[in-house]
């Protein structure tokens, strides 16, 4: 996508499922805290969605020069947000969607809720005025460390796999991103979290260190910021388009996936239009090299 209003259409595309998705699951009284969290993430890329089609109006520099003939569309702040994005479907996954066993989804959930705490400890502790919040949100991470080691799944765990998860718990900046298997768990390393939900695609298995290059001030984002702006036609649509790009692979990627599990979703993709459903078909297949 090289052109704007390409490139806003898609966006809008996207936002009008993702608005459907939320009205339709809005209907629904979750009983568990983990169902009630996995459509706050939704609410949450819904969100950020809507903050890009913001952006892509671009913005306009007259306060210290004549106005430009091209709206400005910042391409760093679009890559942040898709890379976020990317970060919630990691969350979705790994924790919503993968376990295939309401045993592994518990253990998974309050795996991610210990790794979260535990991350917000390390930023406040020291910090005196923040006592009562540290004493607060240790007693949280504590429950939630008690929940894993108490749980069914844990203890059918193989030793070897027990010893990851206590080293997971001991870990300064422990990871929730696991492969649970019903008696062994694999660890899953950044650079390998897009291959395991199934962005084999070589230039998608690759995808978060690329969106890190492009959201980064790198001398390389320097020089392509200082380029995007000239000529009659702004190379900045191409980088939102490349971001929009990357944008509809994701989404499209946990469409299909969520809609699996998820009636309400199959719905919702059952009323698409044709058009639409091939639009995501493409961006699944461009992804997922192995899809036919």
């Amino acid at each position: 996508m090289d052109n704007i209003d390409e490139t806003k259409a898609r966006v809008e595309e996207y936002s009008r499922i993702f608005a459907s998705i939320l009205k339709e699951a809005n209907k629904f009284i979750f009983d568990s805290d983990l169902d009630e969290k996995s459509l706050v993430a939704v609410r949450m890329i819904y969100t950020k969605i809507l903050e890009i089609r913001k952006l892509l109006d671009g913005i306009n520099y007259n306060y210290i020069e004549e106005e430009t003939e091209h709206a400005v569309v910042e391409p760093t702040t679009l890559f942040v947000i898709v890379r976020n994005i990317l970060e919630l479907t990691y969350v979705y996954e790994y924790v919503f969607l993968m376990p295939d066993t309401d045993e592994k989804r518990e253990f998974a959930y309050y795996l991610y809720m210990y790794t979260g705490l535990k991350e917000r400890l390390s930023l406040e502790l020291g910090d005196e005025k923040k006592d009562e919040q540290i004493r607060k949100t240790v007693i949280k991470a504590n429950e939630a460390k008690d929940k894993l080691l108490a749980s069914p799944y844990y203890h059918g765990l193989s030793n070897q796999s027990q010893a990851i998860i206590q080293n997971r718990l001991n870990s300064p900046h422990p990871s929730y991103r696991l492969m649970l298997g019903d008696h062994e768990v694999a660890p899953v390393d950044y650079d390998k979290a897009c291959v395991e939900i199934g962005m084999t695609g070589d230039f998608f298995k690759h995808m978060y260190g690329f969106l890190s290059t492009h959201a980064h001030p790198t001398y390389l984002s320097l020089v392509q910021f200082k380029e995007a702006y000239i000529g009659e036609k702004p190379l900045h649509d191409g980088f939102a388009g490349l971001a929009v790009t990357c944008l509809a692979c994701i989404l499209s990627i946990l469409l299909e996936d969520a809609r699996q599990q998820k009636p309400y979703i199959e719905a919702i993709y059952q009323g698409l239009s044709d058009e639409m459903k091939a639009r995501i078909a493409y961006y699944i297949k461009l992804t997922r090299v192995n899809v036919i």
